[in-house]
């Protein structure tokens, strides 16, 4: 199948061949257990790693809650700033987007 194209990237936790292209000294009992390790993280889904992710953001909400507001408090005058500039930049294209929704429930 991909005989001598096999490569090993060194990723021992996440290795995508079923036995093992690198040739190092290691046991086959540490073998083991860095693959139980591989399949216990979890990570080869971006399912699952999108459900890690959230689960440890509900579980450090409160922290991460604080150091936003006092982001947004520190840099309250930048942040106001670019907010400005963007809505007067994009001011009247809403507009005209608005207006031409409006004209065509008008004529529903």
């Amino acid at each position: 199948m991909l005989e001598g194209k096999m490569k090993c990237d060194f990723n021992c936790l996440n290795c995508p061949f079923p036995d093992c292209v690198n040739d190092d000294d290691r046991s086959p009992e540490e073998s083991k257990i860095l693959k139980d390790i591989s399949i216990a993280d979890g990570y080869k889904s971006t399912k699952k790693k999108r459900e890690n992710q959230k689960k440890y953001y509900q579980e450090h909400r409160e922290k991460y809650l604080e150091y936003l507001k006092k982001y947004r408090e520190k840099n309250r005058e930048k942040l106001n700033k670019y907010r400005n500039e963007f809505y007067y930049a994009h001011h009247e294209y809403e507009v005209e987007r608005q207006r031409r929704y409006d004209e065509r429930k008008k004529g529903v």
